[in-house]
């Protein structure tokens, strides 16, 4: 769920609405934003459904200089994951990144993890708490980046799978969602 928060204020407000009413200038305006947004989060999922890829370079914590290209082909599958030190939901994802990463990484999964962190040294420490298991890369230029942009990343946690052939086929997929996309992939 992108917006476990915008769901629970939906069931609190829902609960609410008889009392209320719905022509009521507060509804109107509340429906109208959770309208807004569940079609915003629609075209962030349909995101580049079947697109190519785009191909970047990007640097690890040591430096080392990561093009994404090479990573795309020789797996069957690559989730490029958009995380950053201050999300919360996105370091709440890690530990099924790890469990999924542990379950089809001998069966062609790849993950790459990409920081939207300006500051290299909250993105180490949280990276020394997290302990990715799979590449964790960044420019440093969080939203200003040309990645970010290129993809194009709205908000984190965001992500997307890349097949073999450089098509992507799925985004913006978390939690449930994101098991049971890569579960599919691998059966």
């Amino acid at each position: 769920e992108l917006q476990p928060d915008a769901k629970k204020t939906m069931q609190i407000i829902n609960a609410v609405a008889d009392r209320l009413g719905e022509n009521s200038l507060l509804m109107r305006r509340i429906r109208s934003i959770d309208a807004q947004q569940a079609a915003a989060l629609a075209r962030r999922h349909a995101g580049m459904l079947g697109e190519n890829y785009a191909d970047f370079t990007a640097q690890t914590l040591t430096g080392e200089s990561i093009r994404l290209k090479p990573i795309v082909e020789q797996h069957s599958y690559t989730l490029l994951q958009f995380w950053a030190s201050w999300c919360g939901p996105c370091r709440k994802e890690i530990p099924l990144l790890k469990e999924l990463y542990a379950r089809y990484r001998q069966k062609g999964l790849e993950i790459v993890s990409f920081s939207m962190d300006e500051n290299k040294y909250s993105w180490e420490m949280a990276s020394a708490v997290e302990k990715p298991d799979w590449l964790n890369i960044s420019d440093l230029k969080a939203f200003n980046s040309p990645v970010a942009k290129s993809y194009p990343v709205m908000g984190i946690p965001a992500n997307v799978i890349i097949s073999k052939e450089g098509k992507i086929i799925a985004s913006n997929l978390t939690g449930d969602d994101l098991e049971k996309k890569i579960d599919s992939l691998f059966r």
